[in-house]
């Protein structure tokens, strides 16, 4: 005999986590308790410039960052850097050619960026939560 159950939910696992007491949403599009948290967050922090491992330069959020270090060339570096928001540095990330040697150095990539970025006291504070 047929039974008439509905269909399984594909995004029930997304929603019972969303859901969950004390999750965290560090993304609002406004300005949310963690916002900061947020690669989209306007966190402005100093790091090495890719292109030359010499000149410091600031980002003006982690968005910028990590598509500035597939850039091939100081001006594509640039561009990214300096893209107005960072939706446009993401999809200016995306117009340049991955380096071959990307899949192996981008973990270390992100790590050295979500370093710099939680080395500014302000970022550092929220990560360590009242005290």
């Amino acid at each position: 005999m047929p039974t008439n159950h509905p269909p399984p939910d594909p995004l029930r696992w997304r929603r019972e986590r969303w859901d969950e007491p004390n999750t965290i949403y560090f993304w609002t599009g406004g300005a949310g308790r963690f916002e900061a948290l947020s690669n989209f967050a306007p966190t402005p922090f100093a790091m090495l410039a890719w292109h030359d491992r010499e000149t410091i330069v600031t980002f003006a959020n982690r968005r910028a960052r990590v598509p500035g270090a597939k850039a091939p060339t100081p001006g594509e570096h640039e561009q990214i850097r300096l893209a107005p928001t960072p939706l446009a540095a993401k999809r200016a990330g995306r117009t340049v050619a991955l380096p071959a040697d990307w899949e192996r150095r981008r973990t270390r990539v992100m790590l050295a960026v979500i370093r710099a970025k939680f080395s500014v006291p302000a970022q550092h504070a929220l990560l360590l939560g009242p005290q």
